[in-house]
């Protein structure tokens, strides 16, 4: 990917911030604080000196950005808030080793584009259909956004089957999911089911058909590659290792042109830009949900919303303290 330099604008909340001659909106919020790995606002302070060198680095200077001037404003995240989180990194380092360290931050935009995470907000209306009811707390990251529409994975709906318990077969018939990912957890990716299942992944190098969404992040479906098994064999990854590295999603979200951007105009939606670390983790056993935690790391409303929808686990957090 070509190095791209930053070329300025205004580039604070409020205003836009200008890469390689595009501006991309942000918006400010209230009340709580923005958080970052290892305590508030630690993102702020490993970020923000450094200019955007890729194109995929704009999204990270955004947020530096954002984190910089909001850390300036309101209460930061209760320490019940913060228990919790600390908890959900303990775990990503057991989990996906290969996360351990990096960054997590999520902070919210104003425009629907590819890469960005929408969050359910925090009810439905009476009026939802049991179709829309799948939507409850869904985080759904959106790989692909432009003329013809939008489509996207729910990141945290695990099924209790792994593939090896499941018939899915590759729609290639030369490689057999089953036997190469036995052990992984089958995600439910969204409403609308299809023949063939989506992979999200870090390891372009042996899943070689697959688009980058974001940095590090890549989205695949339909056809497996041939030479997938014997790239497996090569690298002598474990089933567990494996585990860590890919997800599989059957079924997605869509929406026609300009029908997300209307959900999030009408409040069913808060839109946000997250770290990929966020986006990989797998949402097994996490102690703080992941919508939970995207939306105390945006801070705000979607986090007062999201700290009175789980008050109990809160308050478990510190025995009843509301400190």
């Amino acid at each position: 990917m070509s190095a791209t330099p930053w070329s300025g604008g205004s580039g604070f909340p409020g205003g836009v911030c200008g890469f390689s001659g595009k501006a991309f909106p942000v918006r400010t919020r209230a009340g709580f604080g923005p958080i970052g790995l290892g305590g508030p606002c630690a993102v702020r302070r490993k970020v923000c000196l450094v200019r955007a060198s890729s194109e995929d680095d704009w999204r990270q200077f955004r947020a530096a950005l954002i984190l910089q001037e909001e850390g300036r404003e309101g209460p930061q995240l209760n320490k019940q808030g913060m228990a919790l989180l600390r908890k959900n990194e303990a775990l990503m380092g057991v989990t996906n080793p290969t996360l351990r360290g990096m960054e997590l931050w999520a902070v919210p935009t104003t425009v629907v584009e590819k890469g960005s995470v929408v969050v359910a907000a925090s009810a439905l209306s009476s009026a939802a259909t049991l179709l829309q009811q799948h939507r409850q707390e869904a985080v759904i990251f959106i790989f692909q956004h432009d003329n013809s529409g939008t489509r996207g994975l729910i990141l945290n709906r695990p099924t209790s089957l792994t593939l090896g318990r499941t018939l899915i077969q590759s729609s290639s018939g030369e490689t057999n999911l089953r036997q190469l990912f036995s052990e992984n957890v089958l995600y439910m990716g969204g409403g609308e089911i299809g023949e063939s299942v989506f992979v999200l992944h870090s390891r372009p190098d042996l899943w070689t058909d697959s688009e980058e969404v974001i940095s590090g992040i890549h989205v695949a479906g339909g056809v497996v590659p041939e030479d997938l098994g014997a790239r497996l064999e090569s690298t002598g990854r474990t089933m567990s290792e494996r585990s860590e590295q890919f997800k599989f999603y059957c079924g997605q979200e869509s929406w026609g042109p300009g029908e997300l951007e209307l959900e999030v105009r009408d409040g069913l939606w808060t839109v946000a830009s997250v770290s990929p670390a966020l986006v990989a983790k797998h949402c097994l056993q996490l102690p703080c949900p992941l919508w939970l935690e995207i939306c105390l790391r945006l801070g705000g409303e979607p986090a007062e919303a999201a700290s009175q929808a789980y008050a109990n686990l809160l308050r478990a957090e510190t025995g009843g303290d509301e400190g």
